[in-house]
């Protein structure tokens, strides 16, 4: 009986060795799905589950959609970013404008500094009386820069000589310049 139970023992496995085979051919061929089998069996089947392709492309679509509608956003954000560039670009061209139009003021009033300096000079050195008759045919703002920049004996000695109510016109200028300065 052993030789009877040997035969059927190699009988049966052959029978499983050719089923298994079998159902390899038919997984490779594509008739039928072999890991879908075990996964739907007990205890094994943890091992062979299969990812449903739809149920991991649904979440990428959704994942693509908020992306596009993040570029949309983006862009959006850019365009308004670049409209604000453009004012801001706007402004500064104005600004440069007029810092330029200032700084032409500035060698303006450099200029003249330079000038009422030049001027105060030749004034010190004049007899009073001379410089009185000039000062009668200048502006008061003229003849302000001039006495700023002369000593002070110079300027009170010019202010005596001049028509009282010229002089108290300019020393109203000079007072309220020296107030500016101290300011």
């Amino acid at each position: 009986m052993s030789n009877k139970k040997l035969v059927i023992t190699i009988i049966i496995l052959g029978i499983i060795f050719a089923l298994i085979g079998l159902l390899l051919a038919m997984n490779a061929s594509g008739v039928f799905d072999l890991k879908a089998a075990l996964a739907d069996m007990p205890i094994i089947g943890d091992r062979f589950k299969v990812e449903d392709p739809l149920m991991v492309v649904a979440p990428l679509e959704d994942q693509n959609k908020a992306l596009q509608t993040e570029i949309e956003e983006l862009k959006l954000l850019l365009a308004e970013k670049e409209k604000e560039l453009g004012t801001f670009d706007d402004e500064r061209e104005k600004y440069e404008l007029r810092i330029t139009e200032l700084e032409k003021s500035i060698a303006e009033v450099q200029q003249k500094d330079i000038q009422s300096d030049q001027l105060a000079q030749i004034y010190g050195k004049m007899e009073d009386k001379q410089a009185v008759r000039i000062f009668d045919n200048l502006d008061d703002n003229t003849v302000v820069s001039i006495l700023l920049k002369i000593p002070s004996e110079k300027t009170a000695s010019f202010l005596a000589g001049m028509d009282p109510m010229r002089a108290a016109k300019l020393t109203a200028i000079l007072t309220d310049k020296a107030i500016e300065a101290v300011n």
